[in-house]
């Protein structure tokens, strides 16, 4: 067997083993944060509470989520993925289950700051445990199952949802309360799971012959060649956060995270409310949504299920950029069109909605499925721009970030809807906010070209004033100096015209389609990416490692 055939066989093995239970994860992580808004719809009116209150509560969920994604990751890093996820799984199973128990507002607040809290390490440890046994070039498609866990957890939670509301009476219990309370269980089983099948670190993988551990670790070893060593990661938390925080394009993308958390969070929230108020007949108006909530716990289920058709679009969009964006080693377009798509539907849906029902259903299951697909690719644009010291927690930092959206929009609904009566300034609002997302990550694109010329150029200005003086202490010492050969990034930085692609393929990463990087007279070309991008982060103060290699090769090894 060749040894390209071979590899694709250990990667299939372990896309076999970690993508169905770390999708099976997602899944259960999502409904049991978004079941809150089909419980809603009868659970409100059984304890009274208003929008505002309602709004409130499911933003809460997100300064605990926010606050300890990088702790969390940490602790991960000393005690183990296996461990501290599995212990993640069962601890927010049980909170989730403990919302069964909600009887005022203080308990409704205190178990949503509670299952933020358990949930906010679980995706970055997939993350983590994921590029532990994918490289960069081959990362694309895990993630994006990852995110496609997200909308497949709509499309199961609508039916789930509506099949444990209809339980309503049985035991003496509400509907919701059975919604809770059964939802919580699923991350408890998937936690004895994962202490069962997931390894630490490619060499625990029961699944892998020894031969394909070697096989992989030399693809890996290959990859890794764009890195910084292991021993130049800080251990200090504080240095940590330092060298991800000085990366200007990693601010920059947990601006745009921030925007889209804001946007599609409040949409999913609010999703079920405003399909009850389409359907009504009603237009958009609050009071259509309450009276058929006011109802008791069978009334509504038709909405309830209906959600489920925007997200399976969602999912199927997902799947289909994704591919696209692998196979043409491109990532800020196929991002940025899926968002403008996203916010232009979603900020013309009171239009639509006024001139037919079907119009406006459709512009909401248009909206998921732009804003759905853009995930695969996003979250690649991060995890490259955050690669070097700070890759540890630059993710983190980035879904922290972006979580507080998660908080700013609910609450800025619920308390504007209130207002209001109706959901049409919202639409317009975050449909706006959709539309900016994607125009940003289109700026970002001719951002990062700029700064991998910029940084090309000092990194081969750097590589010349040294040849020059170990050529100067050569002759000063009367002996030949053997020079290190001058990496191909560099010669071309400096002498431009030259394709890096052709002279050091491992150099052409996948940072999203920036096909010409004009460098002096000429033009770097990459293979879909920037080559010598995350030089930042000898600029961010990895001067500790640096120095081991020539500036030139830092700067192009690097990213």
């Amino acid at each position: 067997m060749s040894q390209d055939k071979r590899l694709e066989r250990v990667y299939r093995k372990n896309s076999r083993i970690l993508l169905p239970v770390y999708v099976l994860c997602i899944i259960f992580s999502h409904i049991d944060r978004t079941n809150l808004a089909f419980a809603a719809l009868s659970m409100n009116r059984d304890l009274g509470f208003n929008t505002a209150v309602y709004g409130l509560g499911s933003a809460l969920f997100f300064p605990t989520f926010c606050a300890f994604q990088v702790p969390s990751n940490l602790v991960m890093l000393r005690v183990g993925v296996r461990v501290w996820l599995a212990f993640l799984l069962v601890a927010w199973g049980v909170v989730a289950s403990c919302f069964a128990l909600i009887h005022n507002v203080t308990s409704f607040f205190v178990l949503r700051l509670l299952l933020g809290l358990f949930e906010a390490g679980a995706t970055p440890a997939m993350w983590y445990s994921l590029s532990q046994f994918y490289p960069q070039e081959r990362i694309i498609k895990p993630y994006s199952f990852l995110s496609m866990g997200i909308l497949l957890a709509n499309v199961l939670g609508a039916p789930l949802a509506a099949g444990f509301l209809a339980m309503d009476g049985i035991g003496g219990l509400r509907g919701w309360q059975w919604l809770f309370m059964l939802e919580g269980v699923p991350p408890v089983l998937l936690g004895l799971l994962v202490l069962l099948l997931v390894p630490n670190r490619v060499s625990e993988a029961r699944w892998l012959t020894a031969e394909d551990k070697e096989v992989l670790a030399a693809d890996m070893a290959k990859a890794a060649e764009a890195s910084p060593p292991p021993e130049a990661i800080p251990r200090r938390p504080l240095r940590l956060l330092g060298l991800a925080l000085a990366n200007p394009l990693v601010i920059y993308m947990c601006v745009v995270g921030f925007l889209l958390a804001t946007a599609a969070y409040t949409f999913l929230f609010f999703l079920p409310m405003i399909v009850e108020a389409l359907l009504s007949g009603h237009s958009l108006g609050l009071a259509a949504a309450s009276k058929a909530a006011g109802k008791g716990g069978r009334a509504g289920l038709l909405p309830v299920l209906l959600t489920s058709v925007p997200y399976t679009v969602g999912a199927i969009s997902t799947w289909l950029v994704a591919h696209s964006s692998e196979r043409r080693r491109e990532l800020y377009w196929h991002c940025s069109l899926s968002l403008l798509l996203s916010g232009v539907f979603f900020a013309f849906f009171p239009l639509m909605a006024t001139a037919s029902v079907a119009a406006g259903f459709a512009a909401l299951v248009l909206t998921v499925g732009g804003a759905a697909a853009a995930n695969g690719p996003g979250v690649t644009i991060v995890a490259d721009i955050s690669r070097g010291p700070s890759q540890v927690v630059g993710m983190p930092i980035y879904n922290s970030i972006s979580a507080v959206g998660g908080f700013v929009g609910p609450y800025m609904a619920g308390a504007i809807v209130q207002q209001t009566g109706n959901f049409k300034l919202i639409a317009v609002i975050m449909g706006c906010l959709l539309l900016g997302c994607g125009s940003m990550v289109a700026a970002l694109k001719p951002l990062a070209a700029w700064r991998a010329r910029k940084l090309l150029r000092g990194a081969a200005a750097s590589d010349d004033e040294e040849q020059q003086q170990q050529r100067g202490s050569g002759d000063g010492s009367g002996s030949s100096t053997v020079l290190p050969a001058r990496p191909a990034h560099a010669a071309a930085a400096a002498e431009g015209g030259d394709d890096v692609a052709s002279r050091e393929p491992s150099a052409c990463v996948l940072v999203g389609g920036l096909k010409d990087a004009a460098v002096g007279g000429g033009a770097v070309r990459t293979a879909g990416g920037v080559a010598g991008l995350a030089a930042a982060e000898g600029a961010a103060g990895s001067s500790d490692w640096a120095h081991r290699r020539p500036a030139a090769a830092t700067a192009a090894q690097q990213q």
